[in-house]
């Protein structure tokens, strides 16, 4: 296999030494809440160099409705796929970023959130309402994201946390096809006007979606003006 440019070196080892970003996401407080709308619309988180998707739980139906069923309190669900290996690492080193760039098994993480969850200063999120069909060609992409079971169920990786889960993914990781390039070829089955080609930096991602920038300060509660 021919060797990597530096520069991808680099950058892909910067993106999986921060992956796990996006399963630490937790409310916070924009100065501008997002309003909320009548219909679920989807998240593109960033978190580093990682980014991922934030789905509304009663978004997820069909099979993927088993994820609900492990987290009934959960209003949302952040949904991140990676290098399995180092995904899962709890101190993973160059070394093993380095080997990610090869062909590997890859991994699903799912983290649930019992609250909306917004922007703060180490996390971007954008919210994108999906064209008619979106949701279920989204949910489509999703399921060729995870292995399943002979059984038919999302084949899970031990261990497991109380409010995540690593899954197992037949998908090939490598140092072309990355997490940015998974988010974007979500985004484009879902309907989206994004394009995947080439695309393997967090920053491809927040290009294409023009990813809001994070909060800096909590906000405090909204006054009424006072009346005259």
């Amino acid at each position: 296999m021919p060797p990597r440019p530096a520069l991808t070196i680099l950058a892909l080892a910067a993106c999986l030494a921060l992956a796990a970003c996006a399963g630490a996401l937790t409310p916070a407080s924009c100065p501008r809440p997002l309003p909320r709308p009548a219909r679920p619309t989807l998240g593109i988180l960033r978190a580093g160099w990682h980014t991922g998707l934030v789905l509304p739980a009663r978004a997820l139906t069909g099979p993927l409705a088993a994820l609900r069923a492990r987290y009934p309190r959960a209003r949302f669900l952040t949904i991140g796929w990676g290098n399995r290996a180092f995904y899962r690492a709890r101190h993973p080193g160059p070394l093993m970023a380095l080997r990610a760039l090869f062909p590997s098994a890859s991994a699903v993480h799912v983290r649930a959130l019992r609250a909306r969850p917004t922007a703060r200063r180490s996390v971007r999120l954008a919210w994108r309402r999906l064209p008619k069909g979106g949701w279920h060609r989204l949910r489509a992409f999703l399921m060729t994201s995870f292995s399943h079971t002979p059984r038919g169920a999302l084949e899970p990786l031990a261990p497991e946390g109380t409010d995540s889960a690593f899954f197992a993914s037949p998908l090939t990781y490598d140092g072309f096809h990355t997490c940015n390039t998974w988010t974007l070829d979500a985004l484009h089955a879902a309907g989206l006007p994004v394009n995947a080609t080439g695309a393997v930096f967090a920053g491809q991602v927040t290009a294409a979606v023009r990813v809001h920038p994070p909060c800096t300060q909590a906000a405090g509660p909204r006054r009424a003006p006072p009346s005259s």
